[in-house]
C-alpha cells in the first residue's frame, strides 16, 4: 500500500490478480416474489362429492430439496383469482385506506379486485391464513394452504458455490377448512409466494454464488383416508 513512481527507462514486475464479480444481488429483508404461471385446480364433480362426503383425514407429505445457496419461506396459496398480491401476509381487516401495505401492492389490489373492504383471518401467532376482497358485486378469496421453511444450505466451497443440496421433510394434516377450499365447485388457482429470503452469510467465504444449474425441488404426496362405505356406496347394514 502507498504511493510510488516509475523513473524513465526503468521497469518493474509482479503478480497481479483481478477479481471480477459481474453481478451482485442484494436481497432486502422484506423481499417477496412469486412466479407468473399459476396452476389450475380442477376436480371432477364425482371426486369432489366423494371427498366432501367420505373424507376422514388428509395428510400432506412434502420433501424439499434446496440446491440454491439461499433459504426462504414457501407459502402455497389458492384463490378464485389468478392474481396473488405479494403483500398477502401483511393485510388486515378493514377498508383500503386502513391497509399498511406498499402503494404498489395496494394499487394492484384495487386494479384486480376493486374491493370496498378486506376481511382477514389470522392464526393465534398473527399469521394470515385467509383473506376476502369484498365489493357489492363479487368476493374474491385467497387461502394459505401451507407454509414451509426451506432450509439454508451451509456447505459452501471457497467460492460461495453450494456443494450439496439441503433436504427437509414435512408432514402436515389438512384441516376441514383447507379441504373445503380444494373441493370447492369454483375454479381455483394455486400459486407459491416466496418470502423471508436469507443466506448463510456466517459461512465462509461470506458471500454466495449462483450456478445456472441451481434448483429448488419440491415433491409432495397427498394421502386421503376415506370412509369405505361412501366410496363403495354400500350401506353398513348390508355388511352385517
Amino acid at each position: 500500500n502507498g504511493e510510488s513512481s516509475l523513473k524513465p527507462g526503468k521497469s518493474f514486475w509482479g503478480d497481479v490478480g483481478i477479481e471480477l464479480r459481474p453481478l451482485t444481488i442484494v436481497f432486502p429483508e422484506d423481499v417477496t416474489f412469486s412466479p407468473q404461471d399459476k396452476t389450475e385446480l380442477a376436480l371432477d364433480q364425482g371426486t369432489r362429492e366423494n371427498i366432501e362426503n367420505g373424507l376422514v383425514e388428509a395428510e400432506l407429505f412434502i420433501e424439499v430439496g434446496n440446491s440454491m445457496p439461499i433459504g426462504a419461506t414457501l407459502n402455497m396459496l389458492t384463490s378464485t383469482s389468478t392474481f396473488f398480491p405479494l403483500c398477502f401476509d401483511t393485510l388486515k381487516t378493514g377498508l383500503l385506506d386502513a391497509q399498511t401495505v406498499s402503494d404498489t401492492c395496494l394499487t394492484l389490489i384495487e386494479n384486480n379486485y376493486s374491493p370496498d373492504s378486506i376481511y382477514v383471518d389470522q392464526e393465534d401467532n398473527g399469521e394470515v391464513i385467509y383473506a376476502e376482497f369484498i365489493n357489492a358485486a363479487d368476493t374474491v378469496f385467497i387461502g394459505k394452504l401451507l407454509s414451509l421453511d426451506l432450509g439454508i444450505p451451509k456447505n459452501l466451497d471457497e467460492n460461495g458455490f453450494i456443494i450439496d443440496k439441503s433436504i427437509t421433510y414435512n408432514n402436515m394434516l389438512l384441516d376441514t377448512t383447507r379441504m373445503k377450499w380444494l373441493t370447492s365447485n369454483e375454479l381455483l388457482y394455486i400459486s407459491p409466494i416466496i418470502n423471508n429470503v436469507r443466506t448463510s452469510i456466517d459461512t465462509l467465504p461470506g458471500y454466495v454464488t449462483f450456478h445456472t444449474i441451481d434448483y429448488l425441488q419440491i415433491r409432495s404426496f397427498l394421502t386421503l383416508i376415506m370412509d369405505s362405505q361412501i366410496i363403495t356406496g354400500e350401506d353398513a347394514d348390508n355388511n352385517e
